[in-house]
């Protein structure tokens, strides 16, 4: 278990509510906070993806499939007292979730309740963090997943460099083989990557993709 994953294991209420926020948010979902209410006794928010309206819940619950039951059940109840129709159930919890136990939980509600569930897991929660959003993990958990930036500022110059090369060669190739010729420029990519890497100060050599092929004649005398 990583920093990352003890961090989601061991979170504390609070703290998982205002991650769980920010996370939907990087899906994409449009939030207006309720913050704590009697109603869940706990965070929630009212949400919107697309066309679809709901609620949204985060809960550190250990049994998140009966949380999230009870859950449901007072949001049912919440909506006739206001007169309102719900198409999303959005349920946010820090546990492991199989993808049978997700399935089977979405078939549930959409038949006792008509809405829309969407789950959020651990898994979820690890793979948006890592690859889309990993200052959630330093701002809202203190954990500093290590992503090295400093080499930006050197692909930066890099590419500069490499750019005025090609730009301010004006002389033809003259050491090149008779036939077709392919100039590859290559420009540094993968800003996001977690490797370090080191470039060499001199534009590299092209890669030989094939030899000049010699074209043998057969000569028949009469």
């Amino acid at each position: 278990m990583n920093e990352l994953d003890y961090a989601l294991e061991t979170v504390d209420e609070e703290t998982f509510e205002n991650l769980a926020a920010a996370f939907l948010r990087s899906r994409g979902y449009r939030t207006r906070e309720i913050g704590v209410s009697e109603t869940f006794d706990g965070w929630d928010a009212r949400v919107a993806m697309r066309v679809r309206s709901g609620i949204a819940h985060a809960s550190i619950a250990e049994d998140w499939r009966e949380q999230l039951r009870a859950d449901a059940e007072k949001l049912k109840e919440m909506e006739e007292e206001r007169n309102e129709r719900y198409h999303l159930f959005v349920f946010v919890t820090n546990r492991d979730v199989t993808g049978q136990q997700e399935y089977d939980m979405e078939d549930e509600i959409a038949e006792e309740y008509g809405w829309r569930l969407r789950l959020y897991h651990r898994q979820d929660l690890l793979g948006e963090i890592y690859n889309n959003v990993p200052g959630l993990a330093k701002h809202h958990l203190d954990v500093n997943l290590g992503f090295d930036t400093d080499h930006l500022a050197n692909l930066e110059e890099l590419l500069t460099e490499r750019l005025n090369a090609i730009q301010e060669r004006r002389d033809e190739a003259t050491d090149l083989d008779p036939g077709p010729t392919v100039a590859i420029h290559v420009v540094p990519n993968g800003i996001f990557s977690t490797r370090k890497t080191r470039s060499t100060a001199d534009m590299p050599d092209p890669s030989v993709l094939s030899e000049p092929v010699s074209v043998a004649t057969d000569a028949r005398g009469s």
